[in-house]
């Protein structure tokens, strides 16, 4: 969308930029942005801006929560005008590349030379609580200071996207496998792990807490959830693709940001990541996913994206499936959410649910 067009479908960006460039001259000379720094608005509403490069950690996380808290105003003008708001829905800001915001989830992360630091804005309490008891796991070190709850974590460099999958998924089985190990644990509150709990966290990221449209995403997750066999009970990282997989100082895998862990099947982490590349490369609707899950295999998914056919080992078909499916539900449920419309992937959800 031309730069123009977006600011006049906006309203409220130019406060936005001035503000945020009054807040950088009280402590720094020349502006913070402007609109000709506005680089990207991509298909999912994605806004980056690109700030001076020669600001510091310390002032880019403080114009973070002030650009967040301005978003916060932005947006609530533009619920009286549904449509804008549903393209309005989801931004990313960008400072230079060191700080980004997620105005969905409400956190912010900084990059610094040697650590990350990501900060929590939205459902504080929840993060609190699932950091409390997975941070040493998830090997970060959380705070809070002035009520904003924060991790802190090594930095990481980056994965290659050309690195195979096998490769990718060989170098994190022994992290993962540690990981899944921890289903047994008496956590402080094990509820926040549910598949149900990850379908309401969502509906609160997108302000749709308590909203009667919930239900039929609901029923399709608890029954997911009760067909998971005691034996195969896992705490799965809940998000793993190439976005969250980094390498060490050895060039060896690491899997970041724990903020779905959910205890499912033990073959979820692998069945999301096989199709999270499908979806990458842009060879697999979500819906078409769930008419072909009778017929989906092991084999035939692994292939598709591993080049070999062992690496989901100990996953049966009808695990996979029903991985398959609390995957195209959190999805399609998200994307419902997104768009307002509420219910309409419910009956296709329910259909797969059939199949299985």
């Amino acid at each position: 969308m031309p730069l123009k067009e977006f600011v006049q479908r906006f309203p409220g960006i130019d406060e936005f930029v001035r503000e945020l460039n009054d807040f950088h001259r009280t402590i720094a000379p020349g502006p913070l942005c402007s609109h000709r720094a506005l680089v990207a608005y991509s298909t999912d509403h994605t806004v980056k801006w690109r700030l001076n490069p020669s600001i510091r950690e310390e002032l880019a996380i403080r114009c973070s929560i002030a650009a967040f808290n301005m978003q916060e105003l932005a947006r609530s003008r533009l619920k009286r005008r549904p449509k804008v708001f549903r393209r309005a829905n989801r931004f990313d800001v960008m400072f230079d590349g060191d700080v980004s915001i997620n105005f969905v989830n409400g956190t912010v992360v900084v990059l610094g030379r040697t650590t990350v630091r990501k900060f929590f804005f939205k459902d504080v309490d929840f993060f609190v609580s699932l950091y409390g008891d997975i941070a040493k796991y998830a090997g970060v070190d959380k705070s809070i200071s002035g009520g904003i709850f924060s991790i802190k974590q090594q930095r990481y460099q980056p994965i290659g996207r050309n690195v195979p999958g096998a490769t990718l998924w060989r170098g994190l089985r022994t992290q993962l496998d540690s990981y899944h190990g921890l289903a047994d644990v008496e956590f402080s509150n094990g509820t926040r792990f549910s598949p149900r709990q990850k379908l309401l966290q969502l509906a609160k990221f997108h302000e749709l807490e308590g909203h009667r449209g919930l239900e039929g995403y609901l029923s399709v997750v608890e029954q997911l959830a009760a067909r998971v066999e005691r034996s195969r009970l896992a705490l799965c990282h809940g998000d793993l693709w190439r976005e969250n997989i980094v390498a060490d100082a050895r060039g060896r895998p690491v899997a970041i940001d724990f903020d779905k862990t959910v205890r499912f099947c033990a073959g979820y982490d692998g069945v999301y990541f096989c199709l999270m590349d499908c979806m990458a490369s842009k060879r697999l609707r979500i819906e078409d996913l769930v008419e072909a899950l009778p017929s989906l295999s092991v084999r035939e998914l692994s292939l598709s994206i591993m080049d070999n056919a062992d690496l989901l080992s100990g996953v049966d078909d009808q695990e996979m499936r029903l991985c398959a499916l609390f995957f195209a539900t959190l999805k399609l449920a998200e994307q419902d959410f997104h768009r307002r419309e509420m219910g309409s992937s419910v009956s296709i959800l329910n259909e797969g649910l059939k199949s299985l």
